[in-house]
């Protein structure tokens, strides 16, 4: 199950439903968490993403997934195959974990 909290002050609305395409609009998600075990989330810019057939979803923002962030545009994730499709992609960190440890003993 993913939950999809939204947070807006008025006048913005929380979501608007496109009864054209059946899209519906999400704002104020500052956040997505898709797998806490793998450690997967998302963060739409301008806090908003779109929910359409199937529970797939289109934003641009980060994607955080395990030691990977990823930043950019056209990102879609489709439910069913449980799969984020980076479009368009700005740039990527890669965390490294190593044995050294800092001054705090933190790897």
């Amino acid at each position: 199950m993913i939950s999809i909290l939204s947070e807006t002050n008025a006048p913005k609305d929380n979501a608007i439903l496109d009864l054209k395409n059946y899209r519906l609009t999400v704002n104020g998600v500052r956040g997505v968490f898709l797998s806490d075990s793998q450690k997967v989330a998302i963060f739409p810019y301008n806090n908003q993403l779109i929910i359409g057939k199937n529970k797939s979803m289109s934003f641009d923002g980060v994607v955080e997934a395990g030691l990977f962030t990823i930043f950019g545009h056209n990102f879609t994730f489709s439910y069913d195959t449980f799969k984020i499709r980076l479009q368009k992609i700005d740039s990527i960190k890669i965390e490294v974990e190593t044995d050294k440890r800092d001054n705090y003993g933190t790897r």
